[in-house]
């Protein structure tokens, strides 16, 4: 139990306790706005729930699993690169990023991070689409329903290109991370 809670305090400092949470709150509002946007799912676009005919029991229980699995897998990243790091001394940025490809641990690592922080953006995203949705179909006027027609009379073209440019944000962020996490390690030596 010990190694546990050390894991969850270590990984906390790097993954602080808002960050999860807004993870969390993006979960819940993308259901929220899914539930105000189609609330029977027949506008749902998420394959997993089209290909599975997932109704609303089968998606809480796919996003608490998703929701778990991630948060924990960057709690245990973000314990294991301090060690990681300073154990292989990596003696400049550069080489750092070399070693990204090379080694399966760190790269490993990148994928985690780069993974979470661009579902996060992605869930931002899916929310206002959500919404934008729901003002569409269901506001009868005003400037808000007038940016929601120009919106999702366009979404069919860029809607596909957004969420996939939404990844390459994600993994800067988490290459900014392990550098920040690297900083501190060189820093402390």
């Amino acid at each position: 139990m010990k190694r546990l809670t050390g894991v969850i305090r270590a990984g906390a400092k790097e993954a602080p306790a808002y960050l999860i949470l807004l993870y969390f709150i993006f979960f819940v509002l993308d259901s929220y706005t899914t539930y105000l946007a189609s609330p029977d799912l027949k506008l749902e676009s998420n394959w997993i729930v089209r290909k599975y005919n997932l109704g609303w029991d089968g998606i809480i229980i796919k996003d608490v699993i998703i929701f778990t699995t991630v948060t924990a897998a960057v709690i245990i990243t973000l314990n294991f690169l301090p060690g990681y790091l300073r154990y292989h001394n990596f003696t400049s940025y550069k080489k750092l990023i070399f070693n990204f490809f090379r080694n399966i641990k760190l790269f490993l690592s990148l994928i985690v991070l780069g993974t979470f922080y661009s579902h996060l953006i992605n869930l931002a995203h899916i929310v206002v689409n959500n919404y934008m949705v729901q003002i569409f179909l269901h506001w009868q006027d005003g400037w808000m329903k007038d940016i929601s027609e120009y919106y999702i009379l366009r979404q069919k073209y860029f809607l596909f290109y957004i969420q996939y440019c939404l990844v390459v944000p994600g993994y800067i962020i988490a290459v900014i991370k392990i550098k920040s996490i690297w900083n501190k390690v060189v820093l402390t030596k």
